[in-house]
């Protein structure tokens, strides 16, 4: 066998670091799903490792490390709208149903809020 042999003993030491690799490119993506106001707070989120080794023969002499990182994240919540329906005889039209606006702020109206001690 050609190339240096290093010893495997921690789990940065398989497939050449790969996992810490993974990890510090997963965990920015979990760290952006707790924040996302548009997910449930109550879901956990985790980061799920699955490791495999498969011998390639009988001599037990070699074999093949399998590394496998999945993030579990929360989906969006629910979402509801209404929307009305229109039926001219041939098709079914769904209109949407916007909110009311707000209507511009008078700013010779506004007056600031002052601290209290």
């Amino acid at each position: 066998m050609k190339g240096q042999l290093n010893q495997i003993v921690s789990i940065n030491d398989l497939n050449n670091g790969a996992i810490d690799e993974i990890v510090r490119d997963t965990l920015p993506k979990i760290l952006k799903n707790i924040g996302d106001e548009n997910t449930k707070w109550q879901v956990d989120r985790g980061l799920d490792i699955k490791i495999r080794f498969k011998l390639t023969d009988e001599t037990r002499e070699t074999m093949i490390t399998t590394v496998e990182v999945s993030p579990k994240l929360a989906g969006p919540k629910p979402h509801e709208s209404t929307a009305h329906l229109s039926f001219d005889g041939r098709e079914t039209v769904a209109y949407a149903v916007r909110p009311p606006q707000q209507e511009e702020l008078d700013m010779d109206n506004v007056v600031p809020l002052s601290k209290e001690a």
